[in-house]
């Protein structure tokens, strides 16, 4: 059974000691179905051709354009470097304004601001915001709801792009998330309810009430929601184009490879003269016998190929 989430987490207070325990996190957390096949590697003559990638692109099919990215940021090293690259190329400094604090230097004010400052720091911003633009990189889109913890640092919970959209904005002018219910029907029941536990109230009670097997939409609270991406009604996969310059790339590396490997390679042309009675020098089986005692010599040599032959002239000609 396909998963559907994986949960990062971002702390603040020492990065090096947490990796650990994100790695274990990451490698334990549920999964959506776009990482199933992401550790194996590519044969792009048959899983991905040129011509298989310009019909999901050309179908408009976002589902299979995330899955293909996500095979491709793992497996190919090309793809993982321009998108290790542009996720790392901003600082993501931030900054606070003190504008109403300045002007009211009051005690509440003041514990309002540092209160700002240390969700700030427990958010991790940097290194969360260079996660996110990889993830809207690859998918086209980051859907995500925050997890709010008692000891004041926030943990995002990814969720899968293909059950999520955006359709309104908020009072805080920011992106409202909907997300799909349609997505637990995929689960044997005995599953659906641990399942659920790792979701938001807002989505559990929905839920109960939802209609198995019909998509049905629900909207997330901004403060509890977050969505980041190119194209709102439709987050293709930007760098897709990529993806088809790739292919096409190590199409032409094969056909340069084999092209010299085709220059360095040579002949050895066995010729029987006829007689002047234009009558053979040796019987059919004795220039068969040394065919293959020729052949036997050269067998290490597999730049050389041997033809034995009675013509008077060979030509090699390009197709």
């Amino acid at each position: 059974m396909d998963s559907p989430i994986i949960e990062s987490l971002f702390n603040s207070k020492d990065v090096k000691s947490n990796y650990n325990q994100i790695i274990k996190t990451l490698s334990n957390s549920i999964e959506y179905p776009a990482y199933r096949d992401n550790c194996r590697v590519l044969n792009y003559k048959t899983d991905y051709t040129v011509e298989k990638l310009k019909q999901i692109k050309a179908d408009g099919n976002i589902a299979d354009a995330r899955k293909v990215s996500r095979i491709f940021y793992s497996s190919d090293s090309s793809f993982g470097r321009i998108v290790d690259h542009l996720a790392s190329i901003f600082k993501y400094y931030y900054v606070l304004d003190l504008k109403g604090v300045a002007q009211n230097n009051s005690k509440k004010n003041l514990k309002n601001f540092n209160s700002a400052l240390k969700l700030l720091d427990n958010l991790n911003i940097e290194d969360t915001f260079r996660e996110i633009t990889k993830n809207v990189l690859i998918d086209g889109a980051y859907f995500a709801y925050i997890n709010k913890l008692e000891d004041g640092h926030i943990t995002l919970t990814q969720l899968n792009p293909n059950f999520c959209r955006i359709r309104e904005r908020s009072a805080y002018n920011t992106d409202v998330v909907q997300f799909d219910l349609s997505f637990f029907d995929r689960y044997p029941e005995k599953d659906r309810a641990p399942l659920l536990k790792r979701f938001p109230e807002v989505i559990q009670s929905a839920y109960k009430n939802h209609v198995v097997k019909y998509p049905e939409w629900v909207s997330l609270s901004p403060s509890e929601a977050c969505a980041f991406s190119f194209d709102k009604k439709k987050p293709f996969p930007r760098l897709f184009d990529t993806l088809i310059d790739i292919v096409n790339y190590n199409d032409y590396k094969e056909i340069e490879k084999k092209k010299a490997e085709n220059e360095l390679g040579k002949i050895l042309v066995q010729r029987f003269k006829m007689d002047e009675q234009n009558d053979l020098p040796l019987l059919l089986e004795e220039m068969a016998q040394m065919h293959e005692a020729v052949s036997s010599i050269l067998k290490d040599r597999e730049d050389i190929d041997l033809i034995t032959t009675l013509a008077d002239e060979i030509d090699l000609l390009d197709i």
